[in-house]
């Protein structure tokens, strides 16, 4: 496996080759394959905004485990608000942060699932 700092020179030339706007090429390196820390290095954006925004958008990879378990999460989320349980209720059936569910909820809005 190479290390780190070849993958991040190697994310850094693909890059620097397309002509999308950030997000738009962020998408991509994500499509090519590289890790949010990889593109997180290039980019000067944390992690947990390149997370929000690969899941907002449904760009999960089947090799990603933390987006399989947020997707999990947000199917959850979708069926207790179906039986009328608070973004609250939720949360604390869930152990997660209140903020998280209002994320899940945004997201489901967004893919007009609610």
């Amino acid at each position: 496996m190479e290390s780190f700092e070849i993958r991040v020179e190697n994310a850094k030339r693909d890059f620097m080759n397309m002509d999308g706007d950030l997000w738009e090429n962020i998408d991509k390196l994500w499509e090519y394959g590289y890790s949010m820390r990889v593109i997180s290095e290039i980019t000067g954006l944390t992690r947990s905004k390149i997370q929000r925004h690969i899941s907002e958008n449904n760009k999960a990879r089947s090799d990603d485990i933390p987006t399989q378990n947020r997707e999990l999460r947000v199917k959850q989320t979708l069926n207790l608000i179906n039986q009328g349980w608070s973004k609250n209720e939720i949360a604390e059936e869930l152990d997660l942060n209140p903020r998280t569910i209002g994320s899940y909820i945004k997201q489901l809005k967004n893919q007009g699932a609610l």
